[in-house]
């Protein structure tokens, strides 16, 4: 009888048992104040659409070369006075427009894992492990340019290991 293939799951968590994440870089990091962004309309600066606080997102392809793994993760944080009425699209003070980009960087043992889950494992996992860190960076930079603190949400993690 023939082996039957390991489920996406399945083959998830074999990724995950054999990746440790070695290193996270902090590459980019962009800050304005709203009350300034119309002084500085020429500016260049990441685009942004009403509604999305905050957005996150995988640059892909990731890298995978001689035993590893390295994705690009990018937050961008629009916030607003009020993040519920910022959500409903009711009118509310923008207090600044954030970007932040981490670099993670696994070490795997074994054979590289096909881009299909490669690419999952960056969805689900790389992207999760980030998020404290970019947080954390936004908390940081809106403090730094004169702004009460602004903790984001927490990040919730569904990462398709139960089919």
């Amino acid at each position: 009888m023939a082996a039957l293939s390991p489920s996406r799951s399945e083959a998830l968590r074999g990724l995950v048992g054999r990746s440790s994440l070695e290193c996270i870089d902090i590459v980019r990091v962009h800050a304005e104040r709203g009350d300034m962004l119309e002084i500085g309309r020429g500016l260049a600066r990441p685009s942004t659409e009403a509604g999305l606080v905050p957005r996150i997102e995988l640059s892909f392809p990731p890298r995978q070369e001689g035993g590893t793994m390295t994705f690009m993760v990018n937050l961008l944080a629009d916030l607003h006075e009020d993040f519920i009425a910022a959500r409903s699209g009711a009118n509310s003070r923008r207090l600044g427009l954030f970007a932040v980009s981490a670099r993670m960087l696994y070490r795997l043992e074994g054979e590289q894992p096909s881009e299909a889950l490669t690419h999952q494992f960056g969805r689900e996992l790389a992207v999760h492990h980030a998020w404290p860190f970019l947080r954390e960076r936004v908390n940081t930079l809106a403090q730094g340019i004169g702004l009460a603190p602004a903790l984001l949400p927490l990040r919730r993690i569904d990462a398709g290991l139960v089919d």
